[in-house]
């Protein structure tokens, strides 16, 4: 039997065929996320699979994707067609809903990843694309990469200045602003005025050349110790010349000065880093892993969801 969740909580016995975090949001009455939209199967009664969805906010500009949270069947139901049931029923309310695309975020090297990405392309989703690199270094790794040689670059020239973001002035920004404006497109997500975040500022810093804004290394604290270093830009001139390396070191240097009195395993760190960012990929990939407590790599696959024939 196939049974549709909207905007009703979800059955306790289907709790268990999702992540923790989700069962949080299930409980909510109004989900940070957007509304959740959930299609469990059961035989005899039983839970045996749940797809579940987000529908993300809509602005009034544009649409906001849904996003597919997760997709379970349990293991001695599988290869028999409930995955594609779920996913199938799960889009039809989607598109019922006015949702014309759906996402989906996964790790690369997981066992059930080779069967996930089967399943959307037999639903028709896009060829999945690289989307992130996860980084995360937790307790006595973080004292060996201090001494990592990249983390001792040469000094910056004189023309070049780091300084503490949180003192970016008003004009600074504004002229910021106008300038990314005209710049090549970016990823805007590594904008600082992209969704504006309240930003760590223990290390939050910014790189100004000759008195002018050129880059930033951006963070936010997730917790006492770890801070997630999310939003690392320099301008093109200056790309490819180690001024984003000496940003990030500057920062991470910051970071565990401020907190170094703290037991080791409350020290970590978490990067987030765009796979279509070559140069940065091939620097984390070559540089950064050694150090790493863990480098996880994710996908996004798109699927555009056909309009709802109206009955005529």
């Amino acid at each position: 039997m196939v049974v549709v969740f909207k905007d009703a909580a979800l059955p306790p016995d289907y709790a268990a065929l999702t992540y923790p975090g989700y069962r949080e949001l299930l409980e909510m009455e109004s989900p940070p996320c957007g509304p959740i939209f959930g299609v469990g199967y059961s035989l005899f009664g039983q839970p045996i699979g749940l797809a579940l969805a987000a529908g993300n906010v809509q602005s009034a500009e544009q649409q906001a994707p849904a996003q597919l949270l997760s997709l379970l069947v349990l293991e001695e139901f599988r290869n028999h067609g409930i995955g594609s049931t779920l996913l199938t029923r799960l889009q039809a309310e989607l598109r019922q809903a006015g949702y014309d695309t759906v996402t989906c975020i996964y790790p690369l090297h997981k066992p059930s990843t080779p069967t996930l990405e089967r399943l959307l392309a037999r639903q028709g989703w896009q060829a999945p694309q690289p989307r992130l690199l996860i980084c995360r270094i937790q307790g006595q790794a973080v004292e060996r990469m201090l001494l990592a040689p990249w983390m001792h670059p040469p000094p910056l020239p004189t023309a070049f200045t780091i300084f503490p973001w949180h003192n970016a002035t008003a004009t600074e920004l504004e002229h910021l602003e106008a300038t990314l404006a005209t710049e090549p497109p970016f990823d805007p997500t590594l904008s600082p005025f992209f969704k504006p975040k309240s930003y760590e500022t223990c290390n939050s810093l910014g790189l100004r050349y000759h008195g002018n804004i050129i880059g930033w290394m951006l963070t936010r604290r997730l917790a006492p110790g770890l801070i997630c270093y999310e939003r690392l830009f320099v301008m093109p001139p200056f790309q490819r010349t180690g001024r984003a390396i000496a940003l990030l070191a500057e920062a991470i240097r910051r970071h565990y000065d401020r907190e170094g009195d703290l037991p080791l395993p409350n020290r970590g760190g978490v990067w987030l880093t765009q796979a279509t960012n070559l140069p940065m990929a091939r620097f984390i990939r070559r540089r950064m892993a050694p150090y790493l407590t863990s480098l996880t790599e994710t996908m996004e696959a798109v699927c555009q969801l056909l309009p709802v024939r109206s009955e005529e």
